[in-house]
């Protein structure tokens, strides 16, 4: 999964999945609800006016695959024991 960094006014960085990325940048709205990872608002939202550049997080990307591998191993594990 590809991850995008939101680099803010503040100097405050927000990672979102690509998808949910978009949807923030492309949104007609200037203030726009944040979709938490179970796909429902949860009463955060950012301001488009806040948003500064974009980059592709890659370190968020590393701990998604390692943590994804972490949970097959463990799953594997899990699945050997009597």
């Amino acid at each position: 999964m590809k991850f995008i960094r939101f680099n803010l006014s503040r100097g405050d960085t927000m990672t979102f999945p690509s998808e949910e990325a978009k949807r923030i940048l492309t949104s007609p709205e200037q203030l726009v609800p944040i979709k938490e990872a179970d796909g429902k608002w949860h009463g955060r939202t950012i301001n488009k006016a806040h948003i500064v550049s974009t980059t592709w997080d890659e370190d968020r990307e590393a701990e998604e695959r390692d943590f994804s591998r972490i949970e097959e191993n463990n799953k594997k594990l899990l699945e050997i024991r009597p």
